[in-house]
């Protein structure tokens, strides 16, 4: 199964006017339900691979047998996986408040 494609990053001044442009623009423009499902499914997927990811790095034997370059990314991966996630949830309050 192949992960879905990442959502773009915004700047905080992009976000602010996504923001404004779906509270007075989208609503019944966007399928909120859609969207909702969407975001669950790549939350789901991203926190099933942080929950493994996490799970790997907390086995006793990890720091013996990772390379530290590798420890150093899979702690960078983590940290990408966790905003992910924070992303993921706020998207789907501001698409929850859009609901019909």
């Amino acid at each position: 199964m192949r992960p879905p494609p990442p959502l773009p990053r915004l700047s905080r001044s992009q976000n602010a006017r996504a923001d404004a442009l779906i509270s007075h623009v989208a609503q019944g423009v966007i399928d909120a339900e859609a969207e909702i499902a969407k975001s669950n499914k790549r939350l789901a997927f991203a926190q099933q691979a942080l929950d493994k990811l996490e799970k790997q790095r907390a086995a006793p034997t990890y720091a013996d047998k990772r390379p530290a370059d590798v420890q150093q990314r899979e702690a960078a991966k983590v940290d990408e996986w966790k905003s992910e996630i924070s992303e993921l949830e706020k998207a789907i309050a501001k698409f929850e408040q859009l609901r019909v």
